[in-house]
C-alpha cells in the first residue's frame, strides 16, 4: 500500500473514533445560547430559530461538518486529507496546516500532531489567517443579506478552536467545547454574537453604517440593549456555564499516548493506526459534552417559553460552497420532555448524541404535508412555518 493511501486510511480510523471530541461547543451554544441571543437583539422568535439552526446546522451537514467528508467512493477517500481540511478551515475557525506552513515558507516536521502549537509565531499566523477568514465571511453574509447562522457558527468557533489547527483540531483535549471551561473567553464570545446580531439586523433595514460594517465589534449594545436586557444576557451565560460544568480542558488518551512516542514514530505515516489505536478508542470512550437539555431548559425560562413555543432544532442541507438549500423540512426534535441527571463535567457525548432525533416535519392536521423553515429570515410579520411547495 503506498504511503499517501497508507497515511489516508489511518487518519480515517483516528476520525472515526475521536469524530465527536473535534466539534467545538455544542448544541448548547450553537443553538440554543444564539436563540437566546437572537430573541434579545431583536430578531422575532421564527428568525431566531431560522438563526440558530442555520448555525447548529455547519455541524451537522455532511459538507461542512467538521468531522469526515463523504467517503461513500474511492476517490472522496483518497482527497479525504485535504477535504476536510478544507472544511474546517471555512467553517470552522481552524487555520489550514498547510496555509500556516506557506505563511512563511516553514516545513513541519510532523504531517500530524495532537499537541496544542507551543511555537509563538505560529500561534500569531493561526491568529491572523482566521482572522482574515472572519471579515470575508461577515462580508459575505452582509452581502446575501439572507442569514448570518453559518458565520455566527465561524465566529464562535474563532472563541473554542483558538490556537488548534485545522488537520488534527482539538481531539488531544476534552472539554473543549463546554462554555465553563474558560467563562471569560465564553463571556467574550456571547458579547461579540450579539454584536454580529445587531449588525445583520441593522443590515436588514439599511441602517448599518460604514464602520459597523467593517467592524461590528464596534457597536455599543447599551445603544440597542436595556440595561435589564443586558443584566439577563450576563446572567444567562452564567447559568449556561453553571447547569454544564467543566473541570477545565484537559489532554486526552491520544495526546499523552502522542508524547510517550518516538521520533521515528512521530514522523510515520502509520503511527495513527500502528501505534495509537487504544489512544483513540479511550478517546472516543472518555469523551464528553454539554448536555443541550440544560441549556433549553434555562432558555425557556429565561424568555418564559411555555411548550408550544419552545423551537425545534431545523437541519438546513449545505453544499461544500457553503450554499443552502431554500428551505428544510428536517430537524432534530426533542424527545418527550424529561428532567436531566444532575449536572457534571463528566456528561458523556455519546448521550448528548442522543437526545435528540433526526425527523421529518408534518402539518398535524393532514399528517401528509411537510412543514417547512425557509433558510432566508421571514419577515418580521412571519407568525408560523408555511407549508413546504409541492414537488
Amino acid at each position: 500500500m503506498s504511503r499517501s493511501l497508507t497515511a489516508v486510511l489511518a487518519t480515517g480510523l483516528l476520525i472515526f473514533f475521536t469524530s465527536v471530541s473535534t466539534k467545538a461547543y455544542d448544541n448548547d451554544t450553537h443553538f440554543w445560547l444564539t436563540y437566546f441571543l437572537a430573541v434579545k437583539a431583536g430578531y422575532t422568535p421564527i428568525q431566531a430559530e431560522q438563526i440558530a439552526s442555520a448555525n447548529v446546522s455547519v455541524d451537522f451537514d455532511d459538507d461542512t461538518e467538521p468531522v469526515t467528508p463523504d467517503l461513500n467512493n474511492i476517490i472522496a477517500a483518497y482527497r479525504f486529507k485535504s477535504t476536510f481540511s478544507q472544511v474546517r478551515s471555512k467553517y470552522h475557525a481552524l487555520a489550514s496546516k498547510a496555509d500556516i506552513e506557506s505563511l512563511k515558507n516553514r516545513k513541519n516536521v510532523y504531517w500530524w500532531d495532537p499537541e496544542r502549537p507551543s511555537d509563538v509565531s505560529i500561534l500569531v499566523d493561526m491568529e491572523l489567517l482566521v482572522r482574515k477568514r472572519k471579515e470575508q465571511f461577515w462580508s459575505e453574509t452582509v452581502a446575501a443579506k439572507k442569514n448570518p447562522g453559518m458565520f455566527l457558527h465561524y465566529l464562535q468557533d474563532v472563541y473554542a478552536h483558538r490556537d488548534f489547527a485545522s488537520f488534527y483540531g482539538h481531539a488531544g483535549y476534552r472539554r473543549i467545547d463546554h462554555l465553563s471551561s474558560d467563562r471569560e473567553k465564553a463571556t467574550q464570545m456571547t458579547f461579540s454574537t450579539l454584536r454580529y446580531l445587531i449588525a445583520f439586523r441593522l443590515a436588514m433595514t439599511g441602517k448599518l453604517t460604514k464602520e459597523y460594517r467593517e467592524n461590528p465589534e464596534r457597536i455599543g449594545i447599551s445603544n440597542y440593549l436595556s440595561i435589564s436586557d443586558l443584566k439577563d444576557v450576563e446572567a444567562t451565560i452564567k447559568e449556561f456555564c453553571d447547569v454544564n460544568p467543566s473541570v477545565g480542558v484537559e489532554e486526552s488518551a491520544i495526546t499523552k499516548k502522542w508524547r510517550s512516542l518516538k521520533e521515528d514514530s512521530k514522523t510515520d505515516y502509520s503511527t495513527p493506526s500502528n501505534f495509537l489505536l487504544p489512544a483513540m478508542y479511550e478517546a472516543y470512550k472518555e469523551n464528553t459534552a454539554p448536555d443541550s437539555r440544560r441549556a433549553r431548559e434555562v432558555v425557556t425560562r429565561r424568555l418564559g417559553l411555555d411548550i408550544s413555543m419552545i423551537p425545534e432544532i431545523w437541519l438546513y442541507d449545505y453544499s461544500q460552497s457553503g450554499a443552502a438549500s431554500p428551505f428544510t423540512s428536517f430537524a432534530r426534535v426533542y424527545p418527550k420532555y424529561k428532567t436531566p441527571i444532575d449536572p457534571t463535567h463528566d456528561y458523556p457525548a455519546k448521550s448528548e448524541g442522543s437526545n435528540t432525533k433526526r425527523t421529518v416535519m408534518r402539518d398535524q392536521t393532514t399528517r401528509k404535508l411537510r412543514l417547512c423553515m425557509p433558510f432566508a429570515l421571514v419577515s418580521d410579520a412571519t407568525k408560523w412555518i408555511s407549508v413546504c411547495p409541492h414537488k
